[in-house]
């Protein structure tokens, strides 16, 4: 593979739920908690953390490259209110149905189980990182936040493939500064 010069990105591991959207109001981004009920996600420093971005960085736009955790609930919203608009056709519509399927193959039988394949879910977001970053201008500035045990280069998060940061290093080169948040004090470099 051809691998990418000039770019430098920033990953972030975190332990879900810590601390670690132009909207005009906080509509969307309170649904989509409601919707993190029951997930690590769903934590008042979760959502602090999510207005803090927009309120500083009102230009970020944020690209979903894990398998969706609640694709049941905000997928199928979200899939709703393409239709309504008219964008049954549309390239989000495609790409939220995969997100779906995506679901589907990592959870396998019940969601509410620990039954789950994290091999197809690695591969899984890795397969869509790789999509989003290559669709973006080379200029553009990517930080990224993922669960920290993704971007360790000196292991794998499944015993049968590599890790998200490992693949991604494979087709892209060491171009990764990589901090893991968890950290109590201070960061560490993975």
């Amino acid at each position: 593979m051809e691998k990418q010069t000039g770019r430098r990105l920033y990953l972030f591991g975190e332990l879900h739920g810590e601390k670690p959207m132009y909207e005009a109001d906080d509509a969307i981004l309170l649904e989509l908690y409601k919707d993190w009920e029951g997930t690590e996600g769903h934590s008042e420093a979760n959502l602090a953390f999510h207005r803090e971005i927009k309120r500083t960085c009102p230009e970020t736009v944020f690209h979903g490259t894990d398998v969706s955790h609640q694709h049941k609930k905000n997928g199928l919203r979200y899939l709703k209110l393409l239709e309504k608009g008219g964008l049954s056709d549309s390239a989000e519509y495609r790409l939220t149905l995969e997100n779906a399927a995506q679901a589907d193959a990592f959870y396998r039988i019940n969601p509410d189980t620990d039954d789950v394949d994290w091999a197809v879910r690695e591969n899984f977001m890795a397969e869509n990182f790789i999509r989003e970053l290559d669709a973006l201008p080379t200029d553009t500035q990517i930080m990224g936040i993922y669960g920290r045990d993704h971007l360790v280069f000196a292991k794998d998060t499944s015993e049968s493939v590599p890790s998200l940061i490992r693949q991604l290093e494979v087709r892209y080169g060491r171009i990764f500064s990589v901090t893991d948040l968890s950290v109590m004090h201070g960061s560490g470099v993975v």
